[in-house]
């Protein structure tokens, strides 16, 4: 194999530059030429069938999509209508409860008229006596219990607030009454005894 390469090294120095330059031209377009036919012309060919394959499956995706359009218009079928449908219902259950809530609250007593409610319904009957009045911790009706945690989390948007009073009274010697009032606020703060 040296003597073949030797005998071949001579030969290529006793050609002309001009010939050297020739022949590396050809040895280079050689050369080029294999790498396109192994290399090039195969991955060309898997690329020319992916892009036929893709522009196929996306014809047939388009057919399919164009035929369910056609179809759910043929039958009058909204999507979306069950779920536009139960939108539309809860609208109305809350617009309902918002005029039911507005008629009821007129009826209610006011949080900076509460003190004198009470100081008047004493007033009137001459043998109660208030003994003690105190504000219990205010509840979130509202909050949303957590999983992980004892705590309820508190809900971010309106909430419904419970507030609590504790008054105990007495009429005469021998009797006391213990008397806890509710009352529901949209406000947290809302009595302070």
């Amino acid at each position: 194999m040296m003597g073949l390469l030797k005998k071949l090294q001579r030969r290529i120095d006793s050609l002309s530059e001009r010939e050297r330059g020739i022949l590396l031209a050809v040895m280079i377009a050689i050369i080029l030429f294999a790498a396109k036919t192994v290399i090039l012309d195969p991955q060309l060919k898997k690329q020319s069938t992916m892009k036929a394959q893709l522009q196929a499956n996306q014809k047939q995706i388009a057919e399919l999509q164009s035929e369910m359009n056609a179809r759910m218009e043929k039958l009058g079928i909204d999507p979306d209508a069950e779920i536009k449908k139960r939108i539309a219902n809860a609208k109305n259950k809350l617009q309902k409860i918002e005029k039911d809530f507005g008629g009821f609250q007129k009826n209610l007593v006011s949080p900076g008229r509460i003190d004198a409610m009470l100081d008047n319904i004493l007033r009137r009957n001459k043998r109660l006596q208030l003994q003690s009045l105190k504000s219990l911790p205010v509840v979130n009706l509202m909050a949303v219990p957590n999983a992980d945690d004892k705590q309820a989390k508190p809900h971010e948007e309106q909430s419904i607030y419970k507030h609590e009073v504790e008054l105990v009274l007495t009429g005469n010697p021998k009797a006391k009454l213990s008397l806890n009032l509710f009352t529901l606020s949209l406000e947290k703060k809302w009595l302070d005894l």
